[in-house]
C-alpha cells in the first residue's frame, strides 16, 4: 500500500518491532524480502516468576530463536527491549537476564524503568501487587547494575536508557555529538518530518505534534472524511523546553546557559510544590538517577549548570522519607554498587 501511494527511497531504512512469542521464521523471512533490515524484540525479563507476575509467558528459547533466525537471515541491526522495576525482580534474577542477553549480543539495547501507574492504567491496578514491586532504592541499584554490566560487556551507553555496540551508528553519533532524540527514541537524523500512519500513530513536523485516533472505527472514519486531529503546536517556551530536554537526554548537559534557558529552568523549579505528590516524587527521582547514571564519567556533575539543574529540579530533600541507597554513594561522585 505504501509503495502504491508513495515514492519510496530505495536507500531508505525499514524497521519493525516484533514479539518473539508470536513471530514466526516465515514472517521474518517475508519482511526481510520486503526490505526490512532492522528489528526490535521485546524481551523485558526472562525470569519465569517475574513473567508470571506481569502476565507474560515468553521462554528463553523463544527469545533466542527470534534473535538467531534474524541474525541468520541478515538483519543488520537487532535491538532488545528490557525493563527493570517489575514485580518480584531482584538483583540476582535480573543479572541472569543480563547475562543471557549478553551471550546473544544484540546490536542495541533499550533498558526502560517500569512505571507503575494504576491511576492511569487499570490493568496495572488489577494485575500487579504493589507489595511485589521493588522499592525506589532497589530500582536505582537494578539500573546501576545494568549500566555497569553492559559497559563492561563493551556496549556504549546512549543517553538515558539505551546501549549500542561501539561501532554502531548511535555510538558514533554520541562521540561526534550528532545524536538526537525524538518521541520515538534516539536517532542520528534531525529535523525530518515524521508522518504516522495507522491507529494512534503520532506525527511530528514543523513545530507541531499530531496523533491519530486510538480506536479503529474512528481512524477509518477519519481516513475517509478527514477531521481535526488531536495535536499540539509548540510556542516559543515549548520549543526552548524541547531543546533543553534534548540536550540533557542526549549529552547530559546544557552547553551554554542563555538567559532564556535560565528563565525556563526558573519557571520549572518555581512550580515544584513544597511537598510533591507521590507521582512527582517517583518520576523526579527516577529521571534524576537515570540521567546521572547515564553519564560515562564518574564525575557526574561536571559543570555548574548541570549541577544546578539537577539539584534545583530533583533535590532529594524534596522527597519526604527518602533514604540514600546503602550501595550507591554520593551522586556528586557516582560509584556503582558492588556486584550482587
Amino acid at each position: 500500500m505504501l509503495k502504491h501511494h508513495f515514492e519510496i527511497d530505495p536507500e531508505g531504512e525499514w524497521a519493525l518491532e516484533a514479539n518473539p512469542r508470536v513471530t514466526t521464521t516465515e514472517q521474518l523471512e517475508g519482511l526481510f524480502d520486503l526490505g526490512f533490515r532492522r528489528v526490535s524484540f521485546g524481551i523485558q525479563d526472562i525470569d519465569p516468576a517475574v513473567q508470571r507476575a506481569i502476565n507474560r509467558n515468553q521462554t528463553s528459547t523463544q527469545s533466542e530463536k527470534a534473535f538467531y533466525v534474524s541474525k541468520k537471515l541478515g538483519y543488520q541491526s537487532i535491538n532488545f527491549d528490557l525493563v527493570y522495576g517489575f514485580p518480584l525482580q531482584t538483583r540476582v534474577k535480573f543479572r541472569k537476564t543480563l547475562d543471557a542477553v549478553s551471550k546473544m549480543r544484540p546490536d542495541r539495547l533499550a533498558v526502560y524503568s517500569f512505571a507503575h501507574l494504576p491511576w492511569m492504567f487499570k490493568a496495572h491496578e488489577r494485575a500487579l501487587r504493589e507489595q511485589d514491586l521493588p522499592t525506589a532504592q532497589e530500582k536505582i541499584v537494578l539500573n546501576l547494575d545494568t549500566v555497569r554490566h553492559f559497559t563492561e560487556e563493551g556496549y556504549v551507553m546512549i543517553g538515558m536508557d539505551h546501549f549500542a555496540l561501539s561501532g554502531d551508528e548511535l555510538s558514533l553519533a554520541l562521540e561526534h555529538r550528532t545524536l538526537h532524540r525524538n518521541f520515538m527514541g534516539y536517532t542520528t537524523l534531525h529535523g525530518l518530518a515524521q508522518i504516522g500512519l495507522g491507529v494512534s500513530a503520532i506525527s511530528d513536523f514543523g513545530d507541531s505534534y499530531w496523533q491519530n485516533p486510538k480506536e479503529l472505527d474512528d481512524y477509518l472514519e477519519q481516513a475517509s472524511d478527514p477531521k481535526p486531529q488531536r495535536g499540539m503546536k509548540l510556542d516559543e517556551d515549548a520549543r526552548l523546553r524541547r531543546q533543553v530536554i534534548e540536550g540533557l537526554m542526549c549529552h547530559g548537559e546544557i552547553r551554554s546557559m542563555s538567559s532564556a534557558e535560565a528563565g525556563l529552568i526558573f519557571r520549572i523549579t518555581s512550580r515544584i510544590p513544597e511537598r510533591p505528590s507521590k507521582a512527582l516524587r517517583q518520576t523526579g527521582w527516577s529521571v534524576l538517577i537515570r540521567i546521572a547514571s547515564s553519564l560515562p564519567t564518574a564525575d557526574v556533575f561536571s559543570c555548574a549548570t548541570w549541577r544546578f539543574l539537577l539539584t534545583a529540579i530533583f533535590n532529594p530533600r524534596l522527597l519526604p522519607g527518602f533514604q540514600e541507597p546503602s550501595e550507591a554513594v554520593s551522586y556528586t561522585h557516582l560509584t556503582l554498587p558492588t556486584k550482587a
